[in-house]
């Protein structure tokens, strides 16, 4: 299995506005972020929400991966996923944690979605699945037409 490995506190992958039909199948990822591993669209924190629906990375897949932090190092999320047409299948995610903050495996709060989350194992210390948690953009952005199933929990 091929690794991407963040060897500081960026983020592994991270999906600028407009980013557009990418798959990734069976791909390793991993790294000491502090915050996100897997960054699509903007957070929160950073000021630079999307204002349209076409600036929402879309279209991203994640297929068949392992994507975790370390036991050793705080991780607040594997994936922030503010994003349009986004899928995690048959994936492991773990290893997210931080002292004195929520954690999650994926967190959205700000991208319509659809969203499908399939057979994947997921952990999380604070929340394993977070929808919502932050003011979106407009009503339009809200995470929706969400599919979930066939997931284990921890």
């Amino acid at each position: 299995m091929p690794e991407l490995h963040s060897p500081n506190s960026d983020s592994v992958l991270s999906f600028n506005s407009g980013a557009n039909k990418y798959r990734f199948v069976g791909i390793h990822f991993t790294g000491i972020s502090r915050y996100n591993l897997i960054k699509l669209g903007d957070d929160a924190d950073s000021g630079a929400n999307a204002s349209t629906l076409s600036q929402f990375p879309n279209e991203i897949v994640f297929d068949r991966v392992y994507a975790h932090g370390k036991k050793t190092s705080d991780l607040r999320r594997v994936f922030m996923a503010n994003a349009r047409a986004f899928a995690l299948i048959d994936s492991y995610v773990s290893d997210a944690h931080e002292v004195c903050a929520d954690s999650q495996a994926l967190a959205a709060w700000d991208g319509p979605g659809p969203y499908k989350i399939v057979n994947c194992y997921l952990e999380g210390a604070g929340e394993n699945v977070l929808f919502g948690g932050a003011d979106s953009v407009s009503i339009e952005t809200h995470p929706a037409d969400l599919e979930f199933r066939g997931n284990y929990v921890s």
